[in-house]
């Protein structure tokens, strides 16, 4: 199966099990979207620090199946907005 790619902003991150996320990113389509990390807390190689709030990713994932979330595959670091979090009523 091919893999797609996008970017995308992180919005929001909720932990699943001992090492999975599910993460909620605002699309380059401007489309709220929500992906399964399989084991992100653990995988350096695969997420590295790419994974956290208000980052712009790229993410690779495979195409949804059903109704299942979408699976991703890879995240790599656009560019990270660490003010964003100093203020959030600025």
């Amino acid at each position: 199966m091919s893999s797609e790619k996008t970017r995308a902003f992180i919005l929001k991150m909720v932990p699943y099990g001992e090492a999975d996320l599910i993460l909620t990113c605002l699309t380059e389509n401007n489309e709220k979207v929500s992906f399964f990390a399989s084991k992100a807390r653990r995988s350096q190689k695969r997420f590295g620090g790419a994974l956290d709030y208000f980052q712009l990713v790229d993410l690779i994932y495979q195409p949804k199946k059903n109704n299942a979330l979408i699976r991703l595959d890879e995240a790599l670091l656009v560019e990270s907005f660490p003010k964003i979090r100093e203020d959030f009523l600025r």
